[in-house]
């Protein structure tokens, strides 16, 4: 990885680059392989979608919403029932935010209210998801997380004029979930996350599967978690998809964690040298999102290996 003045980009930030098809124990084309398992592959399955509470045909489905045709380059995206209104009218004026302020997100137009759900009006956007892209092609997965990260710091960057917090974790839920690391580490991170930042404009659950990817432009959705928040915990998020994927629990091989930690060096050092950010704060956020995921699971081998390296990681950015 190289800046455009020749230097490492990973050694900018303290990172350490991309190892070799030796050191991945000579099996770098398997792991490109390996990531059918790592995106959309392991979500957990949805429940069946409800019908459609008017003619239009229904063109997607998802775990809180419902993608209707309307015709004329238009969609309805309806929540499901569980929702207040109060969500879908605050997603349409943080997505109408983010537009103004240049960001490549969903067009949207209008809120409407049908068969008691609520629901945004907006441009249809052509593609698919970057999980099943980089599932389907993986070839073209580091050129694609490069650019999710340079759009996840423009988010960071954008000047959105709204107040609006951000839905994402609380500093005690954070330190609370360290009590199962060795004091050391526990120690290390907490002192980390008390640090004070300066807060962002954050899209709240940045990652592939919303991110749409079509004519070689990437389109943002799903913006109802976003306002303004902890820049290094949104990034950390974004890390715990990459690190773990969408489902809960699932166990991966030597070669797919290899791999998956791979990923997050070079998404975190793209991030960085954009954004001009220490990589230390988001790794201690990172550790609080891993926690968080494996909660009740008993024996979760693949987080605990993950947290392993992560405390080596830690460890050595902070000269300990």
């Amino acid at each position: 990885m190289r800046c455009p003045g020749g230097r490492r980009q990973g050694a900018a930030v303290g990172i350490t680059p991309a190892p070799p098809a030796k050191a991945m124990g000579g099996h770098r084309p398997s792991c490109y392989r390996r990531l059918r398992a790592m995106t959309t592959d392991d979500r957990p399955p949805q429940p069946p979608a409800p019908s459609p509470p008017d003619p239009g045909g229904r063109i997607g489905t998802g775990g809180k919403s419902d993608i209707f045709d309307l015709g004329d380059g238009r969609v309805l995206k309806l929540y499901h029932e569980r929702f207040a209104a109060e969500t879908g009218r605050g997603e349409y004026d943080l997505t109408r935010a983010a537009a103004a302020a240049g960001l490549p997100v969903w067009q949207v137009h209008g809120v409407e209210e049908r068969a008691g759900r609520i629901g945004l009006v907006g441009d249809f956007v052509p593609g698919v998801d970057v999980s099943t892209v980089m599932t389907r092609q993986p070839w073209r997965t580091f050129g694609l997380i490069r650019r999710l990260a340079d759009i996840q710091q423009a988010f960071h960057r954008a000047p959105v004029d709204m107040q609006h917090p951000a839905r994402q974790m609380s500093l005690d839920h954070a330190l609370g979930l360290l009590r199962r690391l060795d004091p050391p580490f526990a120690a290390l991170v907490a002192d980390i996350l008390r640090q004070e930042r300066a807060l962002a404009f954050c899209h709240g659950d940045f990652h592939g599967a919303n991110a749409r990817l079509g004519a070689g432009r990437i389109t943002i959705l799903d913006l109802e978690r976003a306002g303004r928040g902890e820049p290094d915990l949104d990034v950390a998020r974004s890390l715990s998809w990459l690190l773990l994927g969408k489902g809960e629990g699932r166990q991966a091989g030597a070669a797919e964690r290899a791999f998956r930690f791979w990923m997050v060096e070079i998404y975190l050092a793209r991030y960085c040298a954009a954004a001009g950010r220490a990589p230390l704060p988001a790794l201690a956020w990172l550790v609080a999102e891993i926690c968080r995921r494996r909660r009740g699971i008993a024996d979760d081998r693949t987080a605990e290996a993950h947290l392993r390296r992560l405390r080596s990681w830690l460890f050595r950015l902070n000269g300990r």
